[in-house]
């Protein structure tokens, strides 16, 4: 004990040195190794990912783009409860939604994209995996031919865990029974996210690699997500960023930011055009159209319904509201920027430091502790 005392300096900096060591080592196997499976690593990872979570909640958030709409398959839009009979009646799709039920007829899809695109929009997105043949396929198949500059549809990428860098276990799902094109159409894109180890959405990948094993030699192509893809055909590929690399972005806030308007509204003349009320024209919800008018449509499943949702910062989320923040990240720009490692290791060595300067300036327990207490306030600041 009498040695400590007589050499403070050098004994709080041998304190210091290893715990900063044990930091920097630490860090090391955690984020840079991502060695998961050396004991308490992963809670680690895990408190890092956690605190990032509360961090986005308690910060700043992304302003919303007006050009944004989501168009929510939901209940109201799937039982039509709430029509009169003669509503239903005087319209073609709302007739094939009554007689169909769920999955919807596809000619239904073929009336969305005309309405949506003879009202102005840029962009139309359909968040669905449209696998197997079914009934009004030649009329969506129309549409989208009509409509190709404007239309987006669903491609899933599935890949399996555990196998080899060669991605020989990838599958990519195409609507073949709508789109009997070249696999690179511009109006397909990916649905899929890659969550954390937590299983939560921070980042997007917004340009998809894919690969198949053909005897020795590698077939490889890369796709678009469902974002990039939308800021393109809208005209905002020079916002998209570069490369496959995953980027953290800034979500708008809670679920329902981007309020979901029920899809069958828009073939009800009360939403659409308005009504008359003792001589007196109301407008519609949707202005004749105009609401859409240079707008990019998402259309998805509300979530709840369909399974259809996924974890985030701010609990679960649908899937097309997610897509929808990671296109809102393209055009305003709201994206996180991650540290190197480097950097993060000179703040290790840093706080290391700082740690022994205060230890040995405040002669007393008491006044390190305050010290501590106000670097760390500062830090989490």
């Amino acid at each position: 004990m009498s040695w400590i005392i007589k050499h403070r300096a050098r004994a709080l900096a041998i304190i210091c040195g290893w715990v900063t060591l044990l930091g920097l080592l630490v860090y090391w196997l955690a984020y840079v190794w991502s060695l998961t499976f050396i004991p308490g690593i992963a809670e680690v990872q895990n408190v890092e990912l956690q605190s990032r979570d509360l961090r986005m909640q308690t910060g700043e958030r992304a302003p919303i783009d007006e050009q944004l709409i989501y168009l929510a398959v939901d209940e109201p839009s799937i039982t039509l409860q709430g029509l009169w009979d003669e509503e239903i009646e005087a319209s073609r799709p709302l007739q094939l939604i009554k007689e169909s039920g769920w999955p919807f007829n596809r000619e239904v899809w073929a009336h969305v994209l005309d309405k949506l695109v003879a009202a102005g929009a840029k962009v139309v997105i359909f968040d669905f995996i449209f696998l197997a043949a079914n009934p009004g396929d030649e009329a969506f198949a129309q549409a989208l031919e009509r409509h190709k500059d404007h239309a987006i549809v669903g491609i899933n990428l599935i890949t399996q865990k555990g196998l080899a860098a060669s991605q020989k276990g990838q599958t990519l799902q195409f609507p073949a029974t709508l789109i009997e094109s070249e696999r690179q159409d511009t109006r397909f894109a990916t649905v899929n996210f890659a969550p954390d180890s937590d299983e939560v959405v921070r980042r997007a990948q917004f340009i998809q690699p894919y690969g198949e094993e053909h005897g020795i030699k590698i077939f490889r192509e890369t796709y678009p997500s469902i974002a990039a893809r939308a800021a393109m055909k809208a005209g905002y590929a020079e916002l998209v960023p570069k490369g496959e690399n995953f980027y953290s972005f800034r979500y708008v806030g809670e679920p329902n930011t981007f309020k979901p308007h029920s899809l069958h509204e828009i073939f009800v003349p009360t939403f659409w055009e308005g009504r008359e009320i003792e001589g007196e024209k109301i407008p519609g919800k949707y202005d004749n159209g105009n609401f859409f008018k240079d707008k990019i449509v998402m259309i998805g499943p509300e979530g709840h319904i369909f399974k259809d949702e996924l974890l985030t910062p701010y609990r679960s989320m649908p899937g097309p509201e997610i897509h929808l923040n990671a296109l809102n990240a393209i055009l305003k720009g709201e994206f996180i920027q991650e540290t190197q490692p480097w950097q993060d290791m000179l703040l290790i060595l840093f706080f290391g430091l700082l740690a022994w300067f205060i230890m040995y300036m405040f002669k007393t327990a008491w006044l390190s502790a305050v010290g501590f207490l106000v670097v760390g306030a500062g830090y989490l600041a």
